[in-house]
């Protein structure tokens, strides 16, 4: 007959061999993916403030002495109405803006829209800004402060 201590060992040397057996099948988890770093969008006055402003003083000079480049961000109708001369419209050429901008890549790009609250002039200084422009600015003003303060419209 068995004695205690030849039924532990028994047990013993049976139970080891499951329970290792029984750690083998157990499964191990992936690892739980990590989330992407959430890049945080920059705010409509962190955009602006991005873009120097232009007054209508320096802008009819810089028209007259030929030293930039205009782009009118507004509605292929506003544009009709009447724009800041020698003005492009952003509306009209779209995708197509590189082919327009000079090739002189710190050339100075001026957009503008309808007025002050308006921030559509954003778009086409993004645009150029990624094209490699790296003199872009912003006429606050719009075409309605051009009007207000004096400025012939083509």
């Amino acid at each position: 007959m068995f004695n205690l201590k030849s039924l532990f060992l028994a047990i013993v040397i049976i139970s080891f061999p499951l329970n290792s057996f029984a750690q083998c099948q157990r499964r191990v988890a992936p690892p739980e993916p990590q989330p992407e770093p959430q890049v945080q969008a920059r705010t409509v006055e962190e955009e602006v403030a991005a873009y120097p402003e232009v007054a209508y003083e320096e802008l009819t000079t810089l028209i007259k002495e030929k030293k930039v480049f205009l782009v009118d961000a507004n509605k292929k109708e506003t544009y009709k109405n009447g724009h800041i001369p020698t003005a492009i419209s952003y509306a009209k050429v779209g995708d197509k803006l590189e082919k327009k901008l000079p090739k002189d890549k710190t050339a100075l790009v001026v957009a503008y829209c309808g007025s002050p609250e308006c921030t559509g002039w954003l778009k086409p200084a993004k645009a150029a800004t990624e094209l490699g422009y790296t003199n872009v600015k912003h006429f606050s003003g719009g075409i309605k402060g051009w009007k207000e303060a004096g400025g012939a419209t083509k």
